[in-house]
């Protein structure tokens, strides 16, 4: 029997593979996918179903009959149809569902100060885009290609060997077949991917090369790998690159909602805090290379001060109604 949220998914797909489509749409696309667990994955389970063509799975069955019903409101499917009426129909249900891919699919997505926002694409791949970003989304019957004009993003892609996936940041082209990666393009252009599962390559767009730094054993050349947990800092300001491995879950651990820091410079830490609160937060130089060490959830500013206050001797003072002071502690705190 089809749940509420298979029901709804499957509206919800129709609805967003329709034209026009409005922006009004994708925002309560996007409410309604935030809204619960059962939600996301009823609507990931659709995607997938009709984006691949697994339709042997007996759901998947039950849903095209679903579909071909609210498509062709003159025609009645019946569940006791012969394979060959109910062949048919599936073709002609998948043929509507999957136009965008090959007739192309372009969209813009954009998060506010403070706003973060998860989407399923046509083909089954995964976003979760973190505070201030915008990227384009472009697909067609041979590629599929991401342009992050600025901020952060979390890439869970499906695998499909005909049509690579390909993201576009800072110069650079970012490419992954059937991996997890976070990449995150600063005002200056700058760039860092992280790898958390699979392998990507980076390279320029340009035939111009990347300058390494010669601290680094590492051969020059114009295009990275990056597997599982490596990490690709590439400083367009002096021209410079590097790769370190490092705790991808923690580098991504915004995309669940807390931030995770070991041996931190306060400063650093401040900076980062600072990027999911409407407030600003600054530092003390006295106590700005102070190291932080701890587990913070992405809450309200008083929340994570807090926190920040237990495991570290700092404390916060309110200067201005929109900024934080980080200061060092002036009395000891009284334990419960």
């Amino acid at each position: 029997m089809r749940t509420s949220a298979q029901t709804e998914a499957i509206d919800w797909y129709i609805k967003l593979n329709e034209r026009p489509v409005s922006r009004a749409d994708h925002h309560q696309h996007q409410v309604w996918l935030t809204a619960s667990s059962a939600n996301r994955l009823a609507y990931e389970q659709v995607v997938r179903a009709w984006s691949t063509a697994e339709l042997v799975e007996p759901w998947a069955r039950d849903e095209l009959i679903y579909l071909n019903q609210k498509h062709s409101a003159r025609q009645t499917l019946q569940r006791k149809r012969t394979f060959q009426v109910f062949a048919i129909a599936a073709v002609a249900v998948l043929a509507v569902m999957l136009w965008p891919l090959f007739s192309g699919y372009s969209e813009t997505y954009e998060t506010a100060p403070t706003e973060q926002s998860r989407l399923a694409l046509p083909d089954g791949s995964r976003l979760h885009l973190n505070v201030d970003t915008q990227l384009d989304v472009h697909y067609s019957s041979n590629q599929r290609s991401i342009v992050l004009n600025r901020g952060e993003g979390f890439f869970d892609v499906e695998h499909d060997p005909q049509r690579q996936f390909i993201v576009s940041a800072g110069g650079f082209e970012i490419t992954a077949i059937g991996t997890r990666f976070a990449i995150r393009l600063f005002p200056d252009e700058s760039l860092q991917v992280v790898v958390t599962e699979g392998r990507v390559a980076v390279a320029p767009q340009s035939a111009s090369t990347v300058a390494l730094d010669s601290r680094l054993n590492v051969i020059p050349t114009d295009e990275f790998f990056l597997s599982a947990n490596e990490q690709l800092t590439l400083a367009s300001s002096i021209g410079t690159a590097s790769i370190e491995h490092v705790k991808a879950a923690h580098v991504t651990a915004w995309s669940e909602s807390k931030l995770i820091f070991e041996s931190t410079p306060l400063s650093e830490v401040a900076e980062e805090l600072s990027r999911y609160v409407p407030e600003r937060i600054v530092v003390s130089k006295t106590i700005a290379d102070q190291p932080i060490t701890g587990v913070f959830q992405i809450d309200n500013v008083e929340d994570m001060l807090g926190l920040l206050a237990e495991v570290s001797l700092v404390e916060a003072i309110k200067r201005r109604p929109n900024e934080f002071l980080l200061r060092q502690r002036t009395t000891a705190r009284v334990q419960n």
